[in-house]
């Protein structure tokens, strides 16, 4: 897009404004609703809330906001109605997306039978 400024055509700059502050994506996703553009995206992983500025992100940065490891636990996603799906952990995951509602991770199991340590 240009405008014509003195005789010459000059380059316009689009800006999206974004006038959220902080979304929490569970409780869109409670309303059915899918979370807007914000400045900030607040996320439950198990029973603690995190925030970040991004809106996507990879299984393994929402497994290190939780202080955890792709090498020790996995990581699932909660949809809404109580569907549950697998991430790995370089998948990306869109906070925007409709109907995600929290992240739950579990330990994976040792080959000797028993459980990793990791927090």
């Amino acid at each position: 897009m240009t405008i014509k400024e003195h005789g010459r055509e000059e380059p316009v700059l689009e800006v999206e404004v974004i006038l959220i502050e902080l979304v929490d994506i569970e409780e869109y996703a409670k309303q059915g609703q899918k979370p807007p553009r914000a400045h900030q995206y607040k996320f439950r992983i198990d029973d603690h809330y995190y925030m970040t500025p991004k809106a996507e992100l990879t299984g393994r940065e929402i497994l290190t906001f939780a202080g955890k490891t792709p090498e020790a636990y996995q990581l699932r996603k909660r949809l809404r109605h109580g569907k549950v799906e697998a991430i790995v952990p370089d998948e990306i995951v869109d906070l925007r997306g409709h109907g995600l509602e929290r992240f739950i991770t579990l330990p994976k199991e040792n080959t000797d039978g028993g459980k990793t340590n990791d927090r």
